[in-house]
């Protein structure tokens, strides 16, 4: 059924969350939205008097949390228009059009993707004691740099944000890795993905050398050995790593959050609109199951 809305964030019974296939929830939206639930008053004014340095820190997670719903919904538009796109009987859009809109929309695609990483970032701090918070390596807004520190400093590390936390934050090295390549070579190199259509399938590549096209920049996640990868398998791959990131922050960052505090006010958090079910669908792998 379709959404009554465009997009929006919503409390939500344990049954919606699991079960509902309109709506998208992960541990880290509940545990970040009840966060700010707990932080927050509803005009945006602090329920605690922090100093002015821990405000200043606990203002930026709540930014990155707004910043962080409003990327997924991208993610989701995003699907959403390329899946239209497809769709288009050929005499309404010609198939130069749809490759041109088809690699704009992975450009964004991608771009979100990159800025959820980061965000991530912004929300370690949230398990830190106070003391830590001005610190600069601490406070990060780039899961890079976040990284770095932590590798470069791991005992530390773990007396300020636990071992499971490091582990985790570490953990994700790789993936953000893969994401790093692939938008650094659109948006700092001026490399476009190249997207061909073959029998209605849309595949994609980025040219490493505008010389040689038989060489891709993309990672070759699916274990095809081809230059073109098939567009939608593609972005699924990288999508389920970045979902599977979430979750287990989530888990890790809700954990600290009961170890402090038995009583923290978890609330079931889910997004919802009209291009979520078709996304929720997309990240359950229907579409790959139906190909």
């Amino acid at each position: 059924m379709e959404s009554l809305f465009i997009k929006g964030t919503c409390m939500a019974t344990r049954e919606m969350y699991y079960d509902d296939p309109t709506c998208l929830g992960s541990y880290l939206l509940c545990a970040m939205e009840s966060w700010v639930r707990q932080n927050f008053e509803n005009t945006g004014e602090f329920k605690t008097d922090y100093p002015n340095e821990i405000k200043k820190k606990y203002g930026e997670v709540r930014v990155a949390n707004d910043a962080f719903q409003n990327d997924i919904h991208n993610l989701s538009i995003s699907y959403h228009q390329m899946k239209h796109v497809l769709a288009q009987d050929q005499s309404h859009v010609e198939s130069g059009l749809k490759t041109l809109y088809l690699g704009n929309l992975v450009e964004h695609y991608m771009t979100n993707v990159r800025s959820i990483y980061d965000q991530m970032a912004v929300f370690a701090r949230t398990v830190v004691d106070h003391q830590h918070l001005p610190l600069r390596n601490v406070s990060q807004d780039s899961l890079n740099k976040l990284i770095t520190f932590l590798k470069n400093n791991e005992e530390r590390a773990t007396e300020i944000f636990s071992a499971p936390m490091v582990k985790q934050i570490l953990s994700m090295e790789t993936s953000l890795e893969t994401v790093k390549i692939i938008r650094d070579a659109i948006i700092h190199d001026g490399k476009e993905p190249v997207i061909t259509l073959s029998s209605g399938i849309a595949h994609i590549r980025i040219n490493k050398h505008m010389y040689n096209r038989e060489e891709s920049l993309l990672p070759d996640l699916l274990n095809l050995g081809v230059p073109d990868y098939p567009l939608f398998p593609y972005l699924h791959k990288i999508t389920s790593v970045l979902f599977m990131d979430i979750h287990h922050l989530g888990e890790q960052i809700l954990n600290c959050f009961f170890i402090k505090d038995e009583k923290f006010p978890f609330e079931f958090i889910t997004l919802i609109g009209v291009c979520m079910p078709d996304f929720v669908s997309f990240l359950n792998g229907d579409q790959q199951k139906k190909e």
